[in-house]
């Protein structure tokens, strides 16, 4: 690629990978040089063997990628290590398709810049993916910190391990649990599917579907990173709301029909698919309208649970009706 620049540093050769399935550790960041340092440590502290870690800095415009250089010259471990830093900056859509194409791992785990794993991190999502039965994405726990590495909330509200599929997702009657910071899948999801348009603006719930359709999720009741939080995290309720709603619901219809092209959905799962999305574009654009002010709040939630039994109901009306 032209338009971008990619230093790759693999001092460190892969191990025998005939055993235990190769793992491609991706660290993203973004101007975080406070927090990247000890997101570098973790990384090349993980214990699982064999190990490749990609750390890709999207065009930070701070110290961010001289620190990560001079954290990997220093390393002397056993892990393959790759570095990459995008000549421009890419958004999260088009930087985790990027480095997602750079990995070569069965599994990949994905970590944000200023979140720090737990040195089994790797061995625990590896063994929770091949316990799953076939999941194609394991989902984890985590303690949330602040800016400071202080513990602001200890690990979240699950307390049971949770499986889902396609059906749950489409019907929207039970409720799927997801939490994208250190989660593993399978390179299918990535693999199978075309890249992220650099217009959406999250891989979360993208690969959610993408998971869903190509089999199932599972949730695990595991503590395996510590979550940063902070006034510039995108799950924060300010960036949440600048989310373009448009560049996701278009990614899901693009990856729908991916899948129907290339036989991964049926044509009545991907009719019915069809307007599940729809009705998810609807109860976002209402969410995101009507986000500010409490009445305003309390009417969009309200509104959105009177057309979720409708949906639930198999109604056809308004916005969500089945596509002609």
């Amino acid at each position: 690629m032209p338009d971008q620049k990619r230093i790759l540093d693999a001092k460190f050769p892969v191990s025998d990978s005939s055993v235990k399935p190769l793992v491609s550790y991706c660290l993203f960041t973004y101007k975080q040089e406070r927090y990247i340092g000890e997101s570098v440590d973790a990384a090349l502290a993980q214990t699982y063997s064999p190990l490749e870690i990609i750390i890709s800095d999207d065009c930070s415009t701070d110290q961010t990628y001289a620190i990560i250089e001079e954290k990997v010259r220093t390393y002397r471990g056993p892990h393959r290590v790759i570095i990459n830093r995008n000549e421009k900056n890419l958004g999260i859509g088009g930087h985790i398709s990027f480095v997602a194409g750079l990995s070569t791992g069965d599994f990949i785990v994905t970590v944000g810049g200023d979140d720090i794993s737990s040195p089994e991190h790797v061995k625990m999502a590896v063994d929770a993916m091949q316990a799953s039965g076939g999941a194609y994405m394991v989902d984890f726990d985590a303690s949330t910190i602040n800016e400071d590495g202080d513990v602001i909330q200890g690990r979240r509200a699950i307390r049971e391990s949770f499986t889902y599929n396609l059906e749950d997702f489409i019907t929207d009657r039970r409720k799927i649990s997801t939490f994208a910071p250190g989660r593993i899948i399978h390179r299918d999801v990535v693999d199978k599917f075309p890249p992220i348009a650099s217009s959406c603006p999250t891989e979360d719930t993208v690969f959610v579907l993408r998971a869903l359709m190509l089999g199932e999720l599972r949730r695990e009741p595991i503590d395996l990173i510590q979550y940063r939080r902070t006034e510039s995290s995108v799950s924060s309720s300010a960036n949440i709301a600048k989310l373009s709603v448009d560049g996701i619901i278009n990614q899901y219809y693009a990856d729908l029909e991916h899948a129907l092209a290339n036989g991964i959905l049926s044509e009545v799962d991907g009719q019915r698919l069809r307007r599940r999305v729809a009705f998810e574009s609807f109860k976002r654009q209402i969410k995101m309208q009507n986000n500010k002010g409490f009445i305003r709040a309390n009417l969009a939630r309200w509104k959105v649970k009177f057309y979720a039994k409708l949906y639930r109901r198999g109604i056809p009306l308004g916005p969500f009706k089945d596509p002609a």
